[in-house]
C-alpha cells in the first residue's frame, strides 16, 4: 500500500506542474494538442519505468541470490543451524524425504527475501543519489545563469578576488 501511495505521490508532483505547465505556455488553438502529449509523456515514462525497475529488481535479486547461496554448505555454521533448526521442526510432522525439501524450500525462501531487500536497497540508493544531484542542480541553475549574465558584460564569468 505504501508504494502505491508513493508513487501515486511522486506522479502528483512531478507530471502536474509539467502538465500545467505545457498547456499554460501554449497557443489556446494548441491546448487539446498540448494536453494530449502530456498525458501521453506521462504514460509512456510511466510504463518504460515500471518494466525497467522490474527488470532492474529482478536482475539484481537473482544476482544476490546466487552470491549469497554459492558456499552454503553444512560446514558452514549459520547454515548448519538453520539447517538444523528447520530440519528438526519438519521433521516432527513430516517423513524424511518431505522433511528436507520443506527445510530446503524454507530456507530458499530466507534468501529470496533477503535478495530482494538487497536489490531494492541498491536501486532505491542508486535513486536517492540521482533525485539529489538533480534537486541540486535544479536550485542552483537559477542563481549560476542569472551570476553568469551579470557578469557576461565584464568578460569575466568567474572572477578571482
Amino acid at each position: 500500500m505504501a508504494p502505491l501511495f508513493l508513487q501515486g505521490l511522486a506522479q502528483g508532483i512531478i507530471f502536474c506542474p509539467t502538465v500545467i505547465f505545457m498547456t499554460s505556455t501554449t497557443h489556446p488553438n494548441l491546448m487539446s494538442n498540448a494536453s494530449v502529449s502530456g498525458v501521453a509523456v506521462r504514460f509512456w515514462t510511466t510504463t518504460i519505468g515500471y518494466a525497467f525497475m522490474q527488470n532492474l529488481q529482478f536482475y539484481l535479486g537473482r544476482k544476490h541470490l546466487f552470491s549469497m547461496s554459492e558456499d552454503l554448505t553444512l560446514t558452514h555454521p549459520l547454515f548448519y543451524k538453520e539447517w538444523i533448526s528447520a530440519f528438526i521442526k519438519n521433521s516432527a510432522t513430516y517423513r524424511y524425504n518431505d522433511a528436507m525439501l520443506l527445510s530446503a524450500k524454507g530456507i530458499t525462501a530466507k534468501l529470496s527475501v533477503q535478495s530482494l531487500l538487497l536489490a531494492n536497497t541498491e536501486i532505491f540508493s542508486v535513486a536517492a543519489i540521482i533525485s539529489l544531484t538533480v534537486a541540486v542542480c535544479t536550485l542552483l541553475y537559477i542563481p549560476v545563469r542569472q551570476h553568469i549574465r551579470k557578469n557576461r558584460r565584464t568578460g569575466f564569468i568567474f572572477r578571482i578576488r
